[in-house]
């Protein structure tokens, strides 16, 4: 018998399972131990993918927000803007003493913007005290 399948073209397994990908967890050189890729890199990267979009979600900060969004938009993908903070019971609380077995617990949340620019809506649901008084 000929062996002429590798003639055919077939997609990748990737493709057949998720044609439309967006990555909703990204963080970029702003998220200080977490991040390395440049906003400009992770652009270029979505778009040779076929993404339609991408999320910025650094830690605890939104310092690349401004230029995430215009690298987007040179490239026809969507902007997500977002952010990982860290909840913690006691936000007041900052000594903990390892020999009664205490740590200090920090709990991961993402928040995405539903729409441009509202980024501040769940930000005021979710931690209302954030914008009443300042942490010390």
């Amino acid at each position: 018998m000929p062996a002429i399948f590798y003639k055919l073209k077939l997609p990748k397994p990737i493709d057949l399972i998720m044609p439309e990908y967006v990555h909703l967890h990204c963080h970029t050189q702003f998220s200080l131990l977490d991040g390395a890729s440049s906003i400009g890199d992770m652009m270029e990267k979505a778009a040779r993918d076929g993404q339609k979009g991408v999320a910025l979600t650094d830690h605890g900060n939104m310092f690349g927000a401004f230029k995430f969004v215009a690298e987007a938009k040179k490239r026809q993908l969507k902007p997500i803007i977002g952010c990982e903070f860290y909840l913690v019971q006691d936000r007041s609380r900052k000594v903990f003493s390892r020999a009664k077995g205490e740590q200090d617990q920090r709990f991961h949340q993402l928040l995405l913007a539903k729409k441009p620019g509202r980024i501040r809506e769940p930000l005021q649901t979710v931690f209302p005290r954030v914008y009443r008084r300042p942490v010390r």
